[in-house]
């Protein structure tokens, strides 16, 4: 093989393993809401919300008599969301993963 291609070749795969990650990365601010993270993180964006808010979830149970329960609260943030004129749309997710807005959820 003459060397040209040799060079092309090792320089293609140097390209391929070592400059991929840094030509196709965005930066972003990336927080970690995991586990007892998650609803503090989530309160603080909807209340804080401005423009449109866009959820998507598979499920969501509340009971109506637990107003303090963590669920109970970020639906209220919604509710609350869109009473200061926030655009509020909900997607459902189901089992095939593909989303599907839920027209009938409606915020009054």
């Amino acid at each position: 093989m003459p060397a040209r291609i040799i060079i092309a070749i090792v320089w293609s795969v140097i390209n391929l393993f070592f400059f991929t990650a840094n030509s196709f990365s965005i930066p972003a601010d990336i927080q970690d809401i995991s586990d007892n993270k998650y609803f503090q993180a989530v309160h603080e964006k909807l209340s804080g919300a401005k423009g449109s808010v866009y959820i998507a979830m598979y499920s969501i149970s509340i009971e109506p008599d637990k107003t303090k329960s963590e669920p109970y609260i970020l639906l209220q943030d919604l509710i609350d969301a869109h009473k200061r004129g926030i655009r509020v749309e909900v997607y459902k997710v189901f089992l095939s993963g593909l989303l599907y807005r839920e027209r009938s959820f409606m915020i009054n």
